[in-house]
């Protein structure tokens, strides 16, 4: 078996971690990003009894998107306009804006607020060009290793 240039190795070693980087980043940002774990800062729980108000401020560094799920209908208001009589209700928080979120019930409820948020268009960008950039290297390399 012939023996690489080391230069042709140390190539083959960068765009392959180029590759792999990207690779990672890209996974990273479609598992693990836009949606966070419940119960750790993903999910907020609440209980309030009949004729209480219950109220959360909700503030988005990005784009996030909020699901409401009770036990029995809440009246809904969000920022003090009505919104709704429901018990699933789904809406989005634009970056940078803070909502505060009340209900009221007339019977005793319980439910959850889901939240996940939007990947930056940005880092979605910046991990396929990485990915795209070390695959062509790697490419590039083995052409060049194949004429030698």
């Amino acid at each position: 078996m012939k023996k690489l240039p080391l230069k042709v190795v140390a190539l083959l070693a960068i765009f392959s971690l180029l590759a792999f980087s990207g690779l990672a980043y890209l996974l990273f940002l479609q598992f693990l990003f836009p949606t966070l774990v419940p119960h750790h800062g993903a999910g907020e729980r609440f209980t309030f009894g009949p004729g209480y108000t219950y109220q959360i401020p909700w503030h988005a560094n990005g784009r996030l998107h909020l699901a409401l799920q009770a036990s029995a209908t809440v009246k809904l208001y969000l920022d003090d306009e009505y919104v709704c009589d429901c018990t699933n209700y789904e809406f989005i928080i634009e970056p940078g804006d803070d909502v505060l979120v009340q209900m009221t019930s007339d019977s005793a409820v319980s439910g959850m607020f889901t939240a996940w948020q939007e990947i930056p268009l940005e880092k979605q960008v910046l991990a396929l060009t990485l990915l795209l950039a070390g695959a062509a290297g790697i490419v590039v390399a083995i052409l060049f290793m194949r004429k030698k």
